[in-house]
Formats: structure tokens, sequence, C-alpha cells
């Protein structure tokens, strides 16, 4: 390791720690629920 990924390894292990990388995966995936993709697909079969 040199100290530009000591500096990587740090800042992951501090999200992990304060679960700011678990919000902001629930974050990302919650989108996939709402996606927008599917309601314009349904209007063209109306």
């Amino acid at each position: 390791w040199d100290d530009k990924d000591m500096g990587l390894q740090a800042d992951i292990e501090r999200l992990a720690e304060d679960g700011s990388l678990d919000e902001n995966v629930d974050s990302f995936l919650s989108h996939d629920d709402t996606d927008q993709r599917d309601t314009v697909g349904m209007e063209g079969t109306k």
C-alpha cells in the first residue's frame, strides 16, 4: 500500500463504520422501484 491507497482504505472504512455507504446504496437501489422507463413503455400500449 502506498500513501494514496492508505487514504482510500481509510475513507472506505469510515463510510462503512458510520453507515453512509449503506444509506447511499439503499437510496440508489430504491430508485429501481420507480423506474420511469416502465411508465413510458406502458403509455404506447393503452
